[in-house]
């Protein structure tokens, strides 16, 4: 939350995706601010690596493996799922100028539009496979420039155009 902003005492606080089987959850925050109750529970959005965006009351993520690899749009405050996509595969995500750009563990980075339903592939490439084993880090946006490293290797993409 950014300085000056405000929130009601009845708006949930803290989104938990949790990994490796531990499901996906919405707590709020006690007055006390020493304990918090759960407002919804989840096991199929057990995001253990990618992480989760949460915009304009959606939360866009990778579940793991209780959810099947697939990635979703959530509604925040119950926890359903909008849409998913099990095509997609596990997404490494950030977000800038209105997209989400996500990573699969294959080297597949996707440039994902934000749709009222919920999200579209827009764009996708294949990164060069130089190093080994799967693509585990987070894309990094700085710049207008995109940085995605792959072991020993980093790749810069240019995204001032889009």
């Amino acid at each position: 939350m950014e300085t000056g902003e405000s929130r009601t005492r009845n708006e949930p606080d803290t989104p938990s995706p949790s990994g490796h089987s531990g499901g996906g959850r919405l707590l709020k925050i006690n007055d006390d601010q020493r304990s918090a109750r759960q407002i919804w529970y989840r096991k199929e959005l057990d995001s253990c690596h990618g992480g989760v965006v949460l915009l304009d009351g959606r939360m866009y993520g990778s579940a793991c493996r209780l959810g099947g690899k697939i990635f979703f749009c959530a509604d925040f405050l119950t926890g359903n799922i909008r849409q998913q996509d099990k095509k997609l595969g596990k997404l490494s995500l950030t977000y800038a100028d209105g997209m989400i750009y996500g990573l699969n563990t294959e080297g597949n980075m996707l440039l994902i539009k934000i749709t009222v339903e919920g999200f579209n592939v827009v764009s996708r490439f294949k990164l060069p496979n130089q190093g080994s084993g799967q693509f585990l880090s987070h894309p990094v946006i700085c710049g207008r420039r995109l940085y995605i490293r792959h072991w020993n290797n980093l790749y810069v993409y240019d995204i001032s155009a889009l």
